[in-house]
C-alpha cells in the first residue's frame, strides 16, 4: 500500500523528490557528544567521474523532541584531491571518543586496492588513513 505525497506533506515530499541523482548513499551511524549538544553522523556518498565522493555530516539531536539540525557539513578532501576510487559503504566500530568508519576502496584507473579508515570526532573532526593493498589478482 502505498501513502501519496499529501500524507507525507507535500514540502518532505518535494525535498525528496528534488534529492540530487549523484547522492548514491547515506547512512546515519557514529554516535558523537559534546558539552554543546549530541547526535549522529550522517555518511554520504556520491557518485562522481573519478569515481566516488564522501561527504560526513554531524547532526545533532533537538532538545525534548525538538527538531533534529546539521550543524557541519564536511567532504572527505582526500578522495576528491587524491584518489580517485569506488569504495563500499563504510562501516562503523566504536572507540573511546570516536567512532571508527572502515571501507575497502579500488582504483579506477588501476587495479590498486586501498583500505579506508576514517576516525570521525566531535563536529567537523576526522582523520583520514589509507593502507594500499596489492593488485587484485595477487
Amino acid at each position: 500500500m502505498q501513502e501519496s505525497s499529501e500524507q507525507l506533506g507535500d514540502e518532505q515530499f518535494q525535498q525528496v523528490y528534488q534529492l540530487p541523482v549523484w547522492i548514491d548513499s547515506v547512512v546515519s551511524t557514529c554516535n558523537w557528544k559534546t558539552d554543546g549538544g549530541s547526535g549522529f553522523v550522517r555518511v554520504i556518498r556520491t557518485t562522481e567521474s573519478f569515481g566516488h565522493g564522501l561527504y560526513l555530516q554531524w547532526v545533532r539531536y533537538g532538545i525534548a523532541g525538538g527538531e533534529a539540525k546539521a550543524v557541519s557539513t564536511v567532504v572527505v578532501e582526500e578522495l576528491w584531491h587524491d584518489l580517485s576510487v569506488r569504495f563500499e559503504m563504510p562501516t562503523a566500530e566504536f572507540g573511546k571518543g570516536y567512532c571508527q568508519l572502515n571501507s575497502m576502496a579500488e582504483s579506477t584507473s588501476s587495479e590498486l586496492r586501498y583500505e579506508l579508515i576514517l576516525k570521525v570526532g566531535a563536529p567537523g573532526k576526522y582523520q583520514l588513513d589509507v593502507v594500499r593493498h596489492l593488485k587484485s589478482g595477487n
